[in-house]
């Protein structure tokens, strides 16, 4: 079986061709989004045509749609892309695993440690395909994808704190920070939750990282809430 990882770094294994098949970047993006694209099924010619070659015709379009998914059956396999009926296709998900599908099936199913082992970072970081419909929905599925993974990464936390595991929650808790962007009320759950083990430097470490993070990238800083928390804590 072939495997497709596309969180944190963009890996395809399985096959002899796969390192050729990876220097092939616009067939590497409609592997791709066939991959990953929500919700996860078959795919019409027109929609994906025209997102990936919008700057000519419909007739154009779909004779370049037409060459890619050939040259992907050649290189991987002609059964790796199958057709549904005369106007649709999709991956063939009994012959190719994808890291994507099964953090969502992975969550889906409470196996909240699973989903954190396998978002290794963020979908096909720094990739870029020239197309620029395909890659405003990276842009898109990627925050889309990181905001699943932080929400049942939350939920595995308060999973633990319920069984009372908190050391192994206290470990977890540093894995999860990577995951959060500029969300400050999750910045506040894991500070709390940090003082209630008694981790209270841990805690202050997440504030002050994230006070820097915002400085850097937004040029700002955490909101009252957040800064009043930090100086409880400091204060105790």
């Amino acid at each position: 079986m072939l495997q497709l990882s596309l969180l944190g770094a963009i890996t395809l294994t399985g096959s002899e061709t796969a390192p050729a098949f990876l220097s092939q970047t616009k067939r590497v993006a409609l592997l791709a989004y066939l991959a990953a694209a929500q919700p996860f099924g078959s795919h019409t010619r027109d929609k994906v045509a025209t997102l990936f070659w919008p700057e000519v015709d419909q007739s154009g379009a779909r004779d370049a749609l037409r060459k890619a998914l050939h040259a992907i059956r050649e290189a991987l396999g002609k059964d790796v892309i199958v057709n549904v009926g005369d106007e649709n296709f999709e991956l063939n998900r009994s012959l190719v695993w994808t890291d994507v599908q099964a953090l969502h099936v992975a969550g889906e199913a409470g196996q909240y440690l699973r989903v954190l082992e396998l978002y290794k970072g963020a979908l096909m970081p720094g990739f870029f395909a020239d197309a620029p419909g395909f890659e405003q929905w990276l842009e898109d599925e990627r925050e889309s994808i990181r905001q699943t993974a932080l929400g049942y990464a939350m939920k595995f936390l308060d999973q633990l704190e319920a069984e009372s595991n908190l050391t192994i929650a206290t470990q977890w808790v540093r894995k999860i920070v990577r995951l959060v962007h500029f969300e400050e009320r999750i910045i506040r759950k894991l500070m709390n939750f940090l003082v209630r083990v008694g981790a209270r430097a841990d805690a202050l470490k997440i504030y002050d990282d994230f006070a820097k993070k915002l400085l850097a990238e937004l040029g700002t800083a955490p909101d009252t809430e957040t800064q009043a928390l930090a100086a409880s804590i400091r204060g105790k």
